[in-house]
């Protein structure tokens, strides 16, 4: 007998899926975006069923994309960091919209490349972000990469270890180029009048919060999540917890960010953990407007809090410390993230080379 369930997903869509039980036969299921689909489709594998003429259906027919990506936010991004979380959320929900409705075997390469060539001239049809508003509408390169790279993975899983699929329809898509990581970081000029503005603001935790991003490149997350019981004055140290990529890190805390935290330390109420924590102490600060305005007040442009990891790396860089150094310090997954640095120790790697070659030949 074929029982018909209306499901709501978690983007929002409607499936319809059909259960059919038949003594001696194992249960067949199968989901559709519309009803008389549904129907139709219980209708004729009952009477396959009754004719002795019905074969299981493959797995690949049996589960659509919808399906496929609720188990994915189940088993896989429960398991990641909210920023992750948020971040894949929203390019799931597009592939939700767009292909959701389809089985994982009516699902090809062709309508995967229709739907890459739709992010790149279009976007996913909003108006949010500044460089897409700039494009016209349509994502860079990088961003197309990550809406493909996300529905890589769930592919993956289904074929490796769901069973779901005899192989991915997306091996045969190309990804686009991704394009080289931003680096924008202050000039002396530049450094030295946002931290006179940072030191004029009304929020006491702007300075500390700044020192604290330039002297140790950690991520926004990492750092408004700081907690008291994670920083050894003592030591001059940091312990972070399990980060973005799931590793254990240290950072130093040294030099005016030590003696900027150790300030904080003085006034900080005992019964809250947080080391920027918002007016009630339920959650982390919210800094961006006092950073927003100490960018105006100083004429900054062009520049994100995020950017502050990128001032740190490249100072760094430019300080002679190794590429393998600065990796570790600000947690990189791969070195290829860490080399885009490269070319901001040119000028270190000068000035060894001529040393030597001064006491070589002279």
């Amino acid at each position: 007998m074929a029982t018909i369930r209306k499901r709501a997903n978690a983007d929002g869509t409607i499936t319809y899926q059909v259960q059919i039980r038949r003594k001696g036969l194992p249960p067949e299921s199968c989901s559709f975006a519309r009803l008389t689909d549904a129907r139709k489709w219980a209708v004729s594998v009952e009477a396959a069923m009754v004719e002795s003429r019905h074969f299981p259906q493959a797995e690949s027919s049996r589960h659509t994309l919808s399906e496929a990506i609720a188990r994915y936010r189940k088993e896989v991004l429960s398991q990641c960091a909210p920023s992750t979380i948020r971040s894949s959320l929203s390019r799931l929900e597009w592939w939700s919209d767009r292909l959701g409705g389809f089985t994982l075997d009516q699902i090809t390469p062709a309508m995967i490349v229709e739907c890459r060539e739709a992010l790149m001239h279009d976007g996913p049809g909003d108006e949010r972000g500044r460089r897409r508003a700039l494009r016209g509408g349509g994502m860079s390169p990088t961003t197309v990469r990550y809406y493909l790279v996300i529905l890589t993975h769930l592919f993956n899983l289904a074929v490796r270890e769901w069973g779901w699929l005899k192989e991915s329809p997306i091996r045969k898509v190309t990804k686009p180029a991704a394009n080289p990581g931003r680096i924008r970081y202050l000039t002396n000029e530049e450094l030295t009048t946002f931290l006179d503005a940072c030191r004029e603001s009304e929020c006491g935790y702007l300075l500390p919060a700044v020192l604290l991003a330039l002297t140790t490149g950690m991520r926004h997350g990492e750092q408004f999540g700081l907690t008291w019981s994670q920083v050894d004055l003592k030591r001059g140290w940091i312990t972070l917890g399990l980060t973005k990529n799931k590793k254990r890190r240290g950072v130093p805390l040294v030099g005016p960010a030590l003696e900027a935290i150790r300030k904080l330390e003085k006034v900080r109420r005992v019964d809250i953990d947080y080391l920027f924590p918002s007016r009630d102490g339920k959650k982390p600060y919210d800094i961006r407007r006092p950073f927003q305005k100490a960018l105006r007040d100083a004429n900054i442009k062009d520049f994100s809090w995020h950017d502050l990891r990128h001032c740190a790396a490249s100072y760094l860089a430019m300080s002679g410390v190794p590429l393998k150094v600065i990796g570790q310090l600000l947690g990189h997954r791969t070195s290829a993230m860490t080399d885009r640095y490269s070319h901001l120790a040119d000028q270190v790697v000068t000035d060894a080379v001529s040393k030597v070659m001064t006491k070589l030949f002279r």
